[in-house]
Order: structure tokens, then sequence, then C-alpha cells
């Protein structure tokens, strides 16, 4: 005859979930005895180490508390379940207990009709790169065909999602790349970008886009801004706070100037500012200090500041195609410099403080109005090339004839 422990153990206790399990195992030595007396039950029934499924434990602040007090998950997914199950209160209880979430917590509140709990976590900052893409794609015709509205968004062309780090393929985490070149996007970018703050990588080149927003600079994870070929007039000052950009490429829009504020972007090795409707470049542009490629050619520049010569982690400076009459020769301080392109100018005269520029393997000075070069520049001993065609007649000093530094060497000499 059947005891009332073994008919407990044989028609109660299998009919509880893993989640109700460990609860009564944890209610007193007698139930967790209970719980580990069953081998096929143990696992779940340990009243330590057991994994709770949150989403039994979302209608009070009580019962969350004691979930996670008692091993419950405490993630990203805790507060979506949260949401999900729309009590503000238990919300507001998670986020004051370091609960982290994600943009999966808005699209709960989204999916499920809670919309005082959707506007208070967006007051609140909580992420929702997906609706931000969404309201993109409404103001930009080009992205209706491109997009379709019917399917997720992380399945949209060009939208990367990412999460530490790493490709998310099931569209978890956050937006991390942007890559949209070649799209014929017009209008402008929208200032709800600045809220997509895990993007590492935007690439927009080769488009119509007007005009990028203040809010941009919000992207303070970006290292990688493509906004070539567009149509762009002028830059925000608050392009400032992109502390973490290495390159940024703007050549081929219609720019005439340069917001002194880009010396913010102290991480910046490669800038590209070819093709644009520069006639000055600001001074701030000499703190810059770890740019490695400057390529200011192709614009309407009389002239570059002294300043210039303060970037001496500069590997590649190219001027060409200016209105340039004379160049710094401060710029002997870019000992790094491996290739000076001042070509097509207007120049008479080349410093001999160039002399001094020892890492040089390429200078070209071609197209300007040169009638001779100084005897300095033949200590240039790594120089490989130096084009000094189309010029008036510039004549190289008898030094370098012959045998001189520069033929030893092996450079090879454009005349």
């Amino acid at each position: 005859m059947l005891n009332l422990r073994e008919v407990f153990d044989a028609k109660v206790l299998p009919r509880l979930g893993p989640t109700t399990r460990g609860v009564f195992g944890r209610v007193g030595e007698a139930c967790r005895d209970a719980v580990l007396r069953s081998p096929e039950l143990s696992c779940a029934g340990r009243t330590v180490g057991v994994t709770f499924r949150v989403e039994d434990f979302v209608e009070t602040v009580a019962l969350l508390a004691w979930a996670k007090d008692n091993g419950c998950r405490w993630d990203a997914h805790t507060c979506a379940a949260v949401a999900k199950g729309g009590r503000l209160e238990v919300l507001q209880w998670a986020r004051e207990h370091h609960c982290p979430w994600d943009e999966r917590t808005c699209e709960a509140a989204d999916e499920n009709r809670h919309q005082t709990m959707l506007q208070w976590a967006r007051e609140h900052g909580c992420p929702w790169d997906s609706n931000v893409l969404r309201a993109w794609r409404e103001e930009c015709p080009e992205l209706h065909a491109l997009w379709d509205e019917s399917e997720p968004v992380m399945a949209w062309r060009g939208v990367i999602f990412g999460m530490a780090g790493r490709v998310d393929a099931g569209g978890r985490g956050r937006v991390v790349a942007i890559k949209l070149a070649y799209q014929g996007l017009t209008g402008v970018v929208p200032a709800g970008f600045g809220l997509l703050t895990a993007l590492k990588s935007v690439h927009l080149g080769c488009n119509q886009l007007t005009s990028v927003p203040a809010e941009l600079g919000d992207l303070t994870a970006l290292t990688t801004l493509s906004l070539c070929g567009n149509r762009l007039t002028s830059l925000p000052a608050e392009l400032r706070g992109l502390t973490a950009l290495q390159f940024l490429d703007l050549n081929g829009n219609q720019l005439t100037s340069l917001p002194a504020a880009l010396e913010g972007l102290t991480a910046l090795m490669v800038l590209h500012l070819n093709h644009n409707q520069l006639t000055s470049v600001p001074a701030e542009l000499g703190r810059l200090t770890a740019l490695r490629v400057l390529d200011l050619s192709r614009n309407q520049l009389p002239s570059v500041p002294a300043a210039l010569g303060e970037l001496t982690a500069m590997m590649t400076l190219s001027l060409t195609e200016n209105q340039l009459t004379s160049v710094p020769a401060k710029l002997r301080d870019l000992t790094a410099l491996k290739s000076l392109l001042l070509g097509e100018n207007q120049l008479t005269s080349v410093p001999v403080e160039l002399g001094a520029l020892t890492s040089l393997t390429t200078l070209n000075l071609n197209d300007n109005q040169l009638t001779s070069v100084p005897e300095e520049l033949g200590g240039l001993t790594s120089l490989t090339s130096l084009d000094l065609s189309e010029n008036q007649s510039a004549s190289v000093p008898a030094a370098w004839e012959n045998g001189g530094a520069l033929e030893q060497s092996g450079c090879r000499i454009k005349r």
C-alpha cells in the first residue's frame, strides 16, 4: 500500500514545472529533500543553481525581487520579459537594481501595446534602433524599395546588427554598421541617427545627401564614417563628439569650409577632404596628432596653415591641384612623412627646410612655376621619386648630377 510520500513523489511532483519545483525546493529542508529524492527531477529541483523562467516572476516587484535573489537571470532578456508583462513599476525596479536592457524592451512594450511603458523606456535611454531605421525609411523615398516593411529590420540590406563586437544573426543586439553606398539616397541624414549609439561603421558614400545632423556627434563608438560623393555644403561643429573616429571620408562634396571643432577628433588617422571647394583650412587641424593621411587635393586653397607641421605622425600629405603659392617651412617637422604631393599648384619656390624630411620617399612638385629647387633637397636620401615636370625650367643643383646623393640612392627624377 502506497504511503503519502510515495503518492506525492509519483503523482504530484512530476506535474510540477521546473520553475514551480525550484520554488518548492526552497520552501524548506523537507521540500528540498522531496525534490532531490527523484533522480529524474533532481537537476531541476536543486535548491542552488536552478534556472527559473523570469517570465513567471514579472507580475509584482516582490516576485521579481525573490527570483533575483534566488538565481533568476538578470540581463536584457529580463527587462524584455517585464516589458511584455506590462507592469511599469516592475521595470522601474529592475532598472534601479541595474538590470541591463536593449531594444527588445521597447519592442516588447510596443508589440503588447504598453505605450506608457514604451514612453518611459525611451525617455530613460532605452535603445530602439529598429524604430530609428523605420522612421528613416518613411522619410527617404529610395529606402521604400530597398527596405521591405514586411521584413524584420535585421533582414534589411546594408543594416548589420552586432553584440559585443560580433555580428548577431538573431538581430537581438544593436545596429553596429550601416552600408548604403551607391543607393541614390536623397535628402538628409535624420537626426534619429544620433540614437544609434552602438554604431561603429557608417558608409553612405556616393548618394545625394545634402546634410548631416548635429546629432551624428553623439555616436561616440563610431570608428569609420564615409560620406564621400554626396552634396554636403557644411559640417556641424558637433562632429567633435566623434572621439573614437579613425577614418573620415568627405571627398567629392561641396564643402567650402571646415568647422574648427574638428580638432576634437583626436583618434582620427585618415581624413579625405579632396574634391571639395575649400578655400581655407582651420589651424585647429594641427591638433589631430594621430593623423596619418590627409588629402586636401583638388580644392581652392591659396595656402595651408603652418599648424599642419604639428601632425608629426603624418605619413601622406596631398595638396595637389590647389592654388598654393607657397608651403609652410614648418612642414619640416613631419619627420614620419613618406609622401608629399604638391603638384598642380602655383609654387614659385620650395622651402629649404623640406630637406629635413629624411623619411620622404615621394615628392611631387610637378605643374608649378618653379625655376629651381633648393640644394638641401639632395639630403632626402630615402627619396625614390621626385617629379619636377611641367615647371617653367626647374633646374636641379649641380651637386645632384653625376653621382650625387639622390642618384646614388636610386631616386628617379622626372623633369
